[in-house]
């Protein structure tokens, strides 16, 4: 789990914050920004942006680009997200670069390049080619690069030709009067992240699957388009949608049901609160005999309760009279309801939770753009309650334009 924070405000920019935002955006992207008052998430990420600039205006591709105003946008959430690496790295820049970032944003923006060694990201297969990736800290007008230019050439100063150079001095007297005193300035070190599993926003989706570091193995690439690959080529490759997808991230120790008997009774309560959202019921309480007053006046939310609750009820009552749980017994939706991540818990947490939907926590955490898709579809009353649990939810979204007059919409 990250130690910023995933869910709260994001970050308000206006101002000459929004001049510097516009200053790195044009020389990072070659973008023009659109608005003068906007609000960014902690890798510099804008819903209102996106609206006309695109969802992925911070790079598309395997580069990607972080934009930092002030140490304190570190406290709004990481909303959009490539690569899955990406909230850690930036998280480390804010940490391990804080003395870099204060001298910096006093006078302008700071840009922090993500880069995973691949000039092109776009199939599943690609995704297999990332082993570690980089964060590069700079500004648009390369104030570390040069300062880091500039104290090269201090050291060089010493040598008796360059005492006498004068167009070697005029070149340090430039770089001084750009970056000021070399010494004043703290300068990072190298922000490196080896990567081991990963999940990538690339191709549909991709889920990168690797064995521990020294243990020989299969990868698995999971993926909503994967590749075939041959003979001799360690990587088993499965769709997401494959029922098996499952019972192989089990074999291969990904996934483990040690917990499936305490999972029980959360499922059935998700189920619960699920199935009175859909019937319209605006409260359902978090209190199991509440609840069950709640289902007891609403023939309607007792229709609504999935077979899959049934399923789990019924195996509620097994354990109960001294039976046990057998994975290889259960139905898929039923193996995914009570799996748990063994190991790469926030690459195998993001994959199970496409299947947990109703776990609103556990998508929250990993799936907003899931919502934010399916917001349109869900139930009044499901949209006040997410609200409510998640009070800045809707802020991740990205706003839509409205239909054009006259094309006869609903009113």
């Amino acid at each position: 789990m990250s130690k910023l924070p995933w869910h709260g405000p994001l970050f308000a920019v206006k101002g000459h914050l929004a001049e510097r935002y516009a200053l790195a955006l044009k020389q990072t992207v070659k973008l023009d920004c659109p608005l003068k008052e906007f609000s960014v998430d902690r890798m510099g990420w804008s819903p209102q942006l996106a609206v006309t600039l695109g969802e992925d205006y911070l790079g598309g591709d395997a580069l990607r680009y972080a934009i930092i105003l002030s140490p304190d946008q570190a406290t709004a959430p990481p909303l959009r997200r490539r690569f899955s690496y990406e909230a850690a790295l930036v998280e480390e820049v804010y940490l391990a670069a804080r003395a870099t970032l204060l001298t910096l944003v006093e006078s302008e923006p700071v840009v922090v390049e993500l880069d995973c060694g691949l000039t092109f990201c776009r199939t599943a297969a690609d995704v297999l080619g990332i082993s570690a990736v980089v964060a590069e800290i700079d500004t648009p007008a390369a104030t570390l690069r040069q300062t880091r230019r500039l104290l090269e050439l201090g050291q060089g100063l010493g040598e008796k030709v360059r005492l006498l150079d004068d167009q070697y001095i005029d070149q340090m007297l430039g770089l001084v009067a750009q970056v000021g005193d070399p010494r004043k300035r703290a300068l990072p070190g190298l922000i490196r992240q080896p990567i081991g599993s990963l999940w990538a926003d690339v191709a549909g989706t991709t889920y990168v699957l690797r064995p521990p570091a020294g243990r020989l193995g299969y990868t698995l690439l999971i993926a909503t388009r994967p590749q075939s690959f041959g003979d001799g080529v360690p990587v088993t490759a499965l769709e997401i949608d494959d029922p098996r997808v499952g019972e192989v991230l089990h074999q291969q120790g990904f996934l483990h049901f040690n917990s499936a008997a305490m999972l029980l009774g959360k499922r059935l309560a998700e189920l619960e609160i699920e199935a009175l959202l859909a019937a319209g019921e605006p409260q359902p309480s978090g209190d199991g005999a509440v609840r069950r007053r709640q289902f007891a006046g609403a023939p309607a939310a007792q229709a609504a309760l999935p077979p899959l609750y049934w399923e789990l009820d019924g195996l509620q009552k097994r354990i109960a009279a001294g039976g046990g749980v057998n994975p290889a017994q259960l139905s898929p939706e039923a193996r995914w309801a009570l799996a748990t991540p063994a190991r790469d818990a926030d690459v195998v947490g993001n994959l199970l939770s496409r299947f947990v939907r109703y776990d609103h926590r556990l998508l929250a955490h990993h799936h907003r753009r899931i919502i934010g898709a399916e917001w349109p579809r869900y139930s009044e009353a499901k949209r006040r309650y997410l609200e409510a649990t998640f009070p800045y939810m809707t802020q991740g979204f990205i706003p839509r334009p409205a239909p054009p007059a006259g094309n006869g919409a609903a009113l």
